[in-house]
């Protein structure tokens, strides 16, 4: 009988398979990567490639995740190991692995010169996005990665005492964590168990309680040992609705802060925190003599960082003599039963203002996207998902609403909006689309647009997409010696140079805005036109050869084509810069001005 490790694993292998082969990645253990990053971050896959630095020269980093906003960015470093199923219990971190990443993130981050390590060009333009950052004190994660069922071992102490003393030397806020088949199967469930849990939570006083037309709340007073317990099982989950994930003690000094109170003076941690927020369908007291409240679909709302410190601690001292201090702290928790759920958005907001807002909050009850969204599923090839996670939980329990669509169909409402306001300059902001992501997902950009973001627009603009990415994944697989030839051919350029076609692999929705704007010009001309013969402006005689009309391939070819030339007489074009640069407002409309310029000139035409 195989073991659970075994079963998760089985249960894995046939979605890696299908990431290797759409995504065109060389064995599973790539895949893997990308599988790990797209669940862990609930990243779209395109997103995701853009993070894989797996391969030739990676250098022991798998992967790099750039995130946060301008001045408080988190860079997260990655090394990566999948075993045979059959090594799962006998794989662990070797010594040669632990140090040849640990001198690759020296030599990533400018703390060492050192010849020797080559980095592959992924490594190179992302070593320029974080060259790029401004920030003092950025934050680094450094996370090993193992499928197996092996504890942290002696090398893995080499790399924790190395980082703390790189810490200490440097000044930089540096963790590094390790992720067996554990935390693994973590993920895999929290793919599959979106509902929130009910549970019972042991009070030891209800300092309030209240109840009027919009929300009935308690607010009661437990130890952080009864607080654990009562949602130990459904961790992962819980947080769902929270605005940020746990980010552990290493990254932060308000959590460090936490963490010590409850070592050192657990009796004042009531004092310190501000308590923890749950909303839920309903809340009761269930026993007063026992001192219990009946709890049903809970989800923390604020105080995710507060449970993750609880966790930690208990964690590191489950079964010590320190766990005794999670029973000597208390903290305040408030228990909120909404009535009203057209507020869900306004309390979250409003509790977490100091952070960025999860955008399901923003999207997944809202009455128009989800008109949006029936309407694309049932009509297309598309699987829109507002949800985090609802294609899969929809596979698995509603299949009907799938209608034998595959996971390459899915696309997050994040990525449609992203895509949809690229390619119609939604608001003036397509030129923000890749360098300010934050800024487009919300509701009041949802507001503005509203008017336009409608079916029609919406797959027109995922239909231009998927015409750039034709060019970019031939790129992609001519990069990665799957076809060396294959974008060679579909430009029809013999000699191609590929590094000359850098620029392709981030500039998907630099290309997409400048062809919204060229067909917009298009469309206006010939408008123009229509206008003209109606007012007989022109004679009205044969005069089909005045419009314009253009095969889209061969104009999205056109675009590709002068983008490279445009790229090329850049003075700082390489793989180092090649991240700034597309995400450069600046470069988005000179690059959108040029293309139309020649354009002007092969078709003898002039765009008013």
């Amino acid at each position: 009988m195989p073991t659970t490790f075994e079963r998760y694993y089985q249960a894995i292998e046939p979605e890696l398979e299908i990431i290797k082969n759409e995504y065109m990645y060389k064995n599973k253990s790539n895949a893997f990567v990308h599988y790990f990053l797209k669940h862990k971050y609930n990243m779209d896959d395109m997103d995701v490639i853009e993070c894989v630095t797996d391969g030739s020269n990676d250098q022991g980093i798998d992967a790099i995740y750039i995130s946060g906003d301008k001045g408080d960015e988190v860079v997260d470093f990655y090394q990566f190991k999948l075993p045979s199923i059959s090594n799962i219990s006998r794989s662990s971190l070797d010594q040669e692995t632990a140090l040849k990443f640990l001198n690759a993130y020296k030599k990533f981050i400018g703390l060492e010169q050192n010849d020797t390590i080559i980095f592959n060009d992924a490594l190179i333009r992302l070593k320029g996005e974080y060259d790029n950052i401004e920030n003092m004190k950025c934050i680094h994660n450094l996370y090993i990665v193992q499928f197996t069922s092996s504890e942290k071992n002696e090398n893995f102490a080499m790399l924790e005492e190395e980082i703390k003393e790189i810490a200490k030397n440097t000044g930089n806020l540096i963790s590094i964590h390790y992720i067996n088949a554990n935390g693994i199967i973590e993920i895999y469930d929290s793919i599959y168990s979106k509902d929130y849990p009910s549970f019972l939570l042991k009070y030891s006083d209800v300092s309030n309680s209240m109840e009027d037309d919009t929300s009935k709340m308690f607010v009661i007073k437990t130890t952080l040992k009864d607080l654990y317990m009562a949602i130990k099982d459904h961790f992962s989950i819980i947080l769902d609705s929270n605005i940020r994930y746990a980010i552990g003690t290493g990254n932060s000094d308000v959590n460090n802060g936490m963490f010590n109170t409850i070592r050192v003076e657990p009796e004042n941690f009531f004092l310190y925190n501000n308590g923890i927020t749950f909303l839920c369908n309903s809340c009761n007291i269930r026993n007063s003599s026992n001192r219990e409240m009946a709890v049903t679909n809970g989800c923390v709302v604020n105080g995710g960082q507060t449970l993750g410190v609880i966790k930690e601690y208990y964690d590191k001292y489950n079964e010590k003599d320190e766990i005794i201090n999670l029973e000597k702290a208390y903290i305040l928790v408030r228990l909120v039963q909404l009535k009203n759920s057209d507020i869900t958005d306004s309390v979250v907001i409003n509790l977490n203002k100091q952070n960025k807002t999860l955008k399901s909050f923003s999207f997944s009850n809202d009455p128009i996207m989800r008109s949006l969204q029936k309407g694309i599923n049932e009509q297309t090839n598309y699987f829109i998902e507002i949800k985090d996670n609802e294609f899969e939980f929809k596979s698995k329990y509603i299949p009907a609403d799938v209608r034998n669509k595959q996971k390459k169909d899915v696309l997050k409402i994040e990525r449609v909006v992203q895509i949809f306001a690229s390619y119609m300059d939604a608001d003036g902001k397509g030129n923000t689309v890749k360098n300010s992501k934050e800024k487009i997902i919300t509701a009041d950009f949802m507001e503005e647009i509203k008017n336009e973001f409608i079916q029609e627009n919406i797959l027109k603009s995922i239909d231009k997409y998927n015409r750039i990415y034709e060019y970019i994944y031939s790129y992609r697989s001519s990069k990665k010696g799957h076809n060396s030839e294959l974008l060679a051919n579909k430009m029809n350029e013999p000699s191609l140079i590929l590094n000359d076609y850098l620029f392709l692999n981030t500039a998907d929705f630099m290309l997409l805005y400048v062809l919204g704007k060229v067909d917009r010009n298009i469309e206006n001309f010939n408008n123009r036109l229509d206008l003209k013969l109606a007012e007989h402006e022109i004679n009205n005689i044969e005069h089909s050869d005045l419009y314009i009309n253009v095969d889209e391939r061969w104009l999205v070819e056109f675009i590709v084509r002068n983008s490279k030339d445009y790229f090329l007489g850049l003075p700082n074009y390489s793989a180092t810069d090649i991240s700034r640069l597309t995400k450069n407002r600046a470069i988005h409309d000179e690059l959108a001005a040029d293309i139309i310029k020649k354009l002007e000139i092969n078709l003898n035409i002039h765009f008013e």
